[in-house]
């Protein structure tokens, strides 16, 4: 990792770290879905700091979209949690994912191999906002 990239994430880390608990909040709603206070880093944070980086050598009219959290385990893995408190959508998720992954990545400097064999994902969700997912992963295991 550059000097620079160092610097950036240090910066991240003292803007994003957070209680998986003030992660998992629903500002709409007013709600928070768990109450786990372990220290996370909050990905829509992270995703903000990069993208200004990113905004001072490209025009970008979208910003990528970004998971909840991220925090790594005892034994080295890489954890995403997602938290979902209203309507669930499978494509809005899968995107999420893909963006984080490939800001989280970039920022360490990590393979995707690296990622899909030691990485976690974690969808923590409302049973009544699933019927969608649970449709899609029933038609997708019976291909």
């Amino acid at each position: 990792m550059s000097e620079k990239d160092k610097e950036l994430w240090q910066k991240i880390e003292k803007k994003a770290c957070r209680s998986l608990k003030k992660s998992s909040e629903d500002e709409t709603n007013k709600t928070k879905m768990t109450k786990n206070k372990s220290k996370v880093i909050d990905f829509d944070r992270v995703k903000d700091c990069y993208m200004i980086n990113i905004k001072k050598n490209f025009k970008i009219d979208n910003d990528p979209r970004s998971i909840d959290a991220i925090f790594d385990t005892k034994d080295g893995r890489m954890v995403f949690v997602e938290f979902k408190n209203g309507k669930l959508s499978p494509k809005n998720v899968l995107e999420k994912l893909y963006d984080s992954v490939l800001i989280n990545n970039d920022l360490l400097g990590i393979s995707i191999g690296k990622l899909r064999q030691d990485g976690i994902f974690i969808l923590v969700y409302n049973p009544g906002s699933a019927e969608e997912l649970q449709n899609v992963v029933a038609s997708n295991a019976n291909e």
